[in-house]
């Protein structure tokens, strides 16, 4: 009824991602029968990785997500044989680059290898073999965790392949069918049942916030592979966030126990590697020095062996766990009552024996996904987390939780578990973001409740499962009637696809309907609310609103998806707007869309008394919580760019020179001398410009910023920095309106408001077309995480901008690198700089009548510093090597060093220094070797790596993860860990490049790091953490970051660490550049002397005092290190103390002179040799 409408956005995401096929290519083929023709007879020895065949959708193929898929198809690489292999079916799951996990299921069978005409004459002439079988296998991929319903699909398909001689559906048609069935995200129970052969699907989709997650498979394989005293430990393991490896012959058990596990520790989640199958190809991952799950196949145990101090080994096959002293056990009363409920609920004939009817009490329930007994072990697990954490809501102050206040308020009979457990990401989130349920549960337990009430308060929370069979339409090709695949799994034939006839499917439903009035209520709902999806996707809204409505009939307080309820607002409004449409079907919308369009007008009332109650009540954190989950912290600390605002004072005079106009700007807008310049420069005022005119410009961003200040969209002190006239993709026209934490979308006819969080945003992109308006617009796409509630689901949203495209794409993107460098480095100032430099650039823009970039910088550059942290962080320590060879013996004769010196563990413990000694001259060695100009600056890092030199540096630098630091002395950790610091800058920069800025220095700081002593020692925490005696990083804004915590293990093993800050350390320590301070080597026998002359020489060299000036030009690391200097008259002195000769009187002449004088730090970045000069 009426004009179609396009959906502003996707309502209902697909259940399926995408079907790939693996296995060997041609150019394997070639290779089998080359192999053969030279004599090679021995089968076993062919081994593959397999690739990627064929993959749909097309569009997915360059999904970076499946990029590896072949390698989980045939973890151990496929082979050949002259037998058919086995058909295996597992589940798996992968994770993308921003942590999303996607839930794949694989099926591998065997394939009779088909050779052309001239491969099959060589190999049965050479080799006798009429025909080889290969493995091949077919993949699912799914960003919803429903493990059954993936295999059943490939199942069908398998089955539709290998056993059905004749079908009259193309499994293509089977593919394009399927990929169309929506996931219905509505809060109440759905699931979908689909024919396919002869065989059934089943589907369940995410439950309500408050309700248990949906576990779609049996437990029954890790209680049957673990007694229960394993499975606690392993249980306890992993919620202590070890490494922890579970080993099985069967790759299905090891994706059935891992996932079994993690449903376990509800409330709690895992948020780090997690990899339940791991191929053989990616065995080292094992290694990486962070939490992990990972599953192995039995056989490739023994390459992993030498992990095993550092590794928690679960042992499917032989039920066996190893123990790891390290982790902390269940508190003995929960673990003893978790034991005991585990017994009754896993072995009930045991505990029912004395029972007169125990011969008729039913057994069959255990481990069946939906029956009692795997609920009720699921609710004893939460029941224990209820007792040992129930009570943390207790210790929330103003909105933040006290966790020491909590800790010491506990029992001492879980202190301990307590302490491990509140420093790990589980719990740090689950306190973070709260579960609704869990919350429920302590809201219950504060009433007094007994367990048993407890436990039938949980059970109804199990979301149950609902059944309906949907056909599949029969393909749009009578001349072809039967499919017969003989065996061979076919290439997919793109002509067969066919997008799906929402038609058909709603024709069926309504079929379905009529023949099944007696459905029960529940049943009925999940039925119209799929007949309504089709309606909606096929144009029909009116009758999409009549299924809505009549769910309303059903139960009237059914809740909706916001998605939906929004989008039938904006449609609504959109077809009411055509008169004509309005006048021809308003009878129709009287009779059936009463109740909805009731809930529609209720949502949208909702939003907007929700806007006003933020604007009168913004000190209440529950109204924000209602539906936002982003709260602004910088709105409380006052934006430093509207307090330029408020002082900005009227120049005296309008006309001004360079030299005026940079004065003038410094002192009104405290930014640097190089951005005022910059400004200049914009301006073209060759030499002079029009200051009146710039001025005239700011302060109409401070009128414009006030006259939104009542909008509820708007924080208090908040700036506008940008506006312009757009449209949405439905059409509707408005503002575009960028603040300093929002984007704001505001329609003219002011019935919607789109607010977008500016720390949200993933990506902006150009974008010319929108299906409302005429083809070739301009426009924005933005991606966006949503801003309802609590998910993390990401959207996409569309503006039309007709003539500043250009400027809000360079703003919008410099936002993006500047939120995601705030985070990387926990420090907001980059963002408040980059707002400052888009407010310079708006206003820049609007004086000279077009666009301009020249004051960006995250716009302009490359994201070199994202490439540093990608290069180092890939590598992980840089002096972890997979094999120590016969290398090792060279590089001791180059450096001096005994082979059991550079690896032999006794030797190692005592001779500290003269090994990190001897690491540095060997790598400023390899370094002076690799500079390429005459600048010495430039490295040809790709053959660098690839030298037999720096392998050998690398080997004997591993010899740093066999330190023991808990026996050095305090001159010995000093001197060891600055010549290892110095070291590892180096071999960072070799691998990256000179960095030349401090935000390259920041990201290379922080991602550069050694194994040492087992555990990842970075530049950060070297430099922050040990030598400077764990004082506040100075380029970190963010309070709870600004210190590493006290019981960070890498403490505990450096006992002899400084406890005092020594200002000295910074001058032996080298950045490289042309302000860095010299590098040298530094032994603990005179310590102090090493620290003196390093100090001397610095100040010396850039310290500059001019009497006739009054001015005293430091290095900016006397600013960045301000804390450790003391004010500015203490660190004058200090240097002062320092000095020698003529610096020294006239630093001394102006420190006791009344008169003011100015203090100017400086920092040169450009990479410079300078810093070996003690070496050259």
């Amino acid at each position: 009824v009426g004009r179609k409408v396009v959906p502003t956005m996707r309502i209902f995401p697909r259940i399926f991602d995408c079907f790939l096929i693996c296995g060997i290519n041609d150019a394997d083929k070639e290779y089998i029968v080359d192999q053969i023709d030279k004599g090679e007879r021995k089968l076993s020895s062919f081994r593959f990785l397999g690739c990627i065949l064929d993959v749909f959708p097309e569009s997915e193929r360059n999904n970076s997500i499946i990029r590896d898929v072949n390698l989980f198809a045939f973890p151990s690489g496929t082979t050949i044989s002259t037998h058919p292999f086995r058909a295996i079916c597992y589940n798996y799951a992968l994770t993308n680059m921003i942590g999303e996990r996607f839930y794949c299921a694989n099926l591998s069978f065997s394939e009779l290898l088909q050779f052309n005409p001239d491969q099959q004459a060589r190999l049965e002439k050479h080799s006798g073999f009429k025909s080889l079988y290969v493995q091949k296998s077919i993949s699912i991929v799914s960003r919803y965790p429903c493990p059954n319903l993936l295999k059943s699909f490939l199942q069908s398909l398998y089955a539709l392949v290998f056993e059905s001689k004749n079908s009259h559906i193309p499994i293509e048609l089977h593919l394009s069918s399927l990929w169309e069935i929506p996931m219905l995200e509505h809060p109440m129970k759905m699931s979908l049942v689909a024919p396919f052969g002869d065989g059934k699907l089943l589907f369940q989709p995410v439950p309500a916030p408050n309700m248990f997650p949906i576990v779609d498979f049996s437990m029954r394989y890790l209680f049957l592979s673990l007694d229960i005293d394993n499975v606690i430990h392993t249980f306890c393991s992993i919620l202590a966030e070890k490494k922890v490896i579970f080993v099985s012959s069967q790759y299905s058990l090891l994706s059935l126990a891992a996932e079994s596990m993690l449903s376990l520790l509800f409330p709690f989640k895992w948020h780090h590697v997690y990899i339940p199958v791991l191929p053989e190809e990616l065995l080292e991952t094992v290694g990486a020095p962070t939490p992990i799950i990972m599953g192995i196949h039995s056989s490739c145990v023994s390459k992993i062996a030498h992990l095993a101090a550092e590794i928690v080994l679960v042992d499917l096959d032989n039920n066996t766990v190893t123990i790891d002293p390290s982790v902390p056990s269940l508190p003995k009363n929960e673990e003893l009552s978790l034991k005991k409920r585990l017994q009754e609920l896993l072995h009930p004939q045991i505990h029912t024996l004395d029972y007169v009817d125990s011969r008729n009490i039913d057994y069959s329930d255990i481990f069946n996904p939906s029956g009692n007994t795997q609920k009720q072990i699921r609710i004893a697990f939460l029941l224990t987390f209820l007792n040992i954490v129930g009570n943390y809501r207790e210790y929330y102050y103003d909105g933040e939780f006290d966790k020491q206040e909590f800790l010491e308020a506990q029992p001492d009979s879980t202190q301990e578990f307590l302490r491990f457990l509140a420093e790990t990401q589980a719990f740090i989130q689950m306190e973070n973001s709260r579960n609704a349920l869990f919350d429920e549960l302590i809201e219950l337990k504060l009433t007094g409740k007994d367990t048993e009430a407890k436990s039938n308060f949980l059970m109804a929370r199990f979301p149950d499962i609902t059944s309906f069979s949907l056909e599949i339409p029969k393909p749009d090709c009578p001349e072809i009637k039967t499919y017969n695949y003989e065996g061979h799994f076919p290439t997919l034939n793109k002509n067969l696809m066919q997008s799906l006839d929402y038609k058909f499917y709603e024709t069926r439903i309504s079929e379905f309907l009529k023949l099944h009035k007696d459905l029960a209520p529940l049943q009925r709902i999940d039925v119209l609310y799929l007949r309504a999806h089709y309606r909606l996707v096929n144009h029909e809204i009116l009758k999409a609103m009549g299924d809505l409505n009549a769910i309303l009939e059903i139960n009237e307080d059914f809740r909706f998806a916001p998605t939906l309820l929004d989008y039938l607002l904006t449609t609504m409004e959109e077809l009411e707007t055509n008169m004509e449409w309005y006048a021809n079907n308003k009878e129709y919308i009287l009779q059936v869309g009463i109740k909805i369009r009731k809930l529609i007008l209720e949502h949208e009332q909702k939003k907007r008394e929700l806007n006003r109650k933020r604007t009168t009540s913004v000190a209440d954190p529950s109204t924000d919580l209602e539906q936002f989950h982003f709260v602004d912290h910088r709105q409380k600390e006052s934006p430093r760019v509207w307090d330029v605002l408020e002082k900005l004072e009227e120049p005296a005079v309008a006309k001004m020179t360079q030299d005026q106009f940079l004065e003038w700007f410094q002192a009104n807008l405290n930014y640097s001398r190089k951005t005022a310049f910059k400004v200049f420069e914009a301006l073209k005022g060759g030499k002079s410009i029009r200051c009146d005119v710039f001025y005239k410009g700011l302060q109409d961003v401070k009128v414009r910023s006030k006259k939104f200040m009542n909008e509820p969209w708007m924080g208090p002190r908040e700036v506008i920095y940008k506006m312009c006239a757009a449209s949405n993709s439905a059409g509707a026209r408005g503002i575009l309106i960028l603040t300093s934490s929002k984007l704001v979308f505001m329609s003219k006819k002011g019935n919607e408001l789109v607010v977008i969080d500016l720390e949200s945003i993933h990506t902006v992109e150009k974008y010319n077309y929108i299906v409302v308006v005429p083809p070739g617009v301009p426009c924005l796409k933005l991606r966006h995480k949503s801003r309802g509630g609590k998910s993390s689901k990401v959207e996409e949203t569309t503006y039309a901008i007709l003539t500043e495209r250009k400027s809000w794409n360079r703003a919008l993107n410099e936002l993006i690198s500047a939120y995601r460098i705030a985070k990387d480095l926990h420090d907001q100032n980059y963002v408040q700089q980059a707002l400052h430099r888009i407010l310079l650039t708006a206003v820049v823009e609007t004086i000279l009548g077009k666009n301009t970039k020249a004051l960006l910088v995250f716009y302009n550059s490359p994201d070199r510093y994202i490439n540093i942290k990608k290069i180092l962080e890939a590598k992980g320590p840089l002096n972890i090597v997979e094999k120590l060879g016969a290398t090792s013996r060279i590089l001791a004769e180059n450096s001096g060093l005994t082979p059991s010196f550079v690896f032999g563990s006794e030797t190692i413990s005592e001779r500290f220094s003269e090994l990190s000694e001897a690491l540095l001259t060997n790598i400023i060695s390899l370094l002076f070797s690799s500079l390429t100009s005459d600048a010495k600056t430039s490295i040809d890092f790709a053959k660098l790596e690839k030298t037999e030199e720096f392998q050998r540096y690398k080997e004997a630098s591993s010899a740093l993860s066999r330190v023991d630091c808990s026996k050095m002395t305090k001159q010995e950790t000093l001197s060891f860990f600055i010549n290892v610091y110095n070291a590892l800058v180096i071999h960072a920069l070799l691998l990256s490049g000179f960095p030349v800025s401090k935000l390259e220095w920041r990201y290379l700081s922080r991602s550069a790091c050694y194994d040492i002593g087992k555990l990842p020692y970075d530049l950060d925490f070297i430099q922050h953490g040990i030598l400077r005696a764990n004082s506040n990083h100075p380029w970190i804004t963010a309070k709870n970051k600004m210190k590493y915590k006290d019981d960070d293990p890498r403490f505990y093993h450096v006992k002899n660490r400084p406890t005092e800050m020594d200002p000295r350390i910074h001058f032996v320590l080298s950045w490289h550049n042309k302000s860095s301070p010299s590098l040298r080597l530094i032994k603990p026998d005179n310590l102090d002397h090493y620290l003196d002359v390093a100090t001397k020489e610095y100040v010396e060299q850039f310290v500059t005092v001019s009497l006739s000036k009054k001015q005293v030009v430091l290095s900016k690391l006397f600013k960045w290190f301000s804390e450790d200097f003391g004010s500015t008259t203490e660190m004058l002195n200090w240097i002062l103390s320092h000095l020698t000769g003529a610096k020294k009187k006239e630093l001394s002449h102006l420190l006791e002179d009344k008169s003011s004088f100015k203090v100017v730090f400086q920092c040169n970045w450009t990479p410079s040799p300078l810093p070996f000069r003690q070496f050259l």
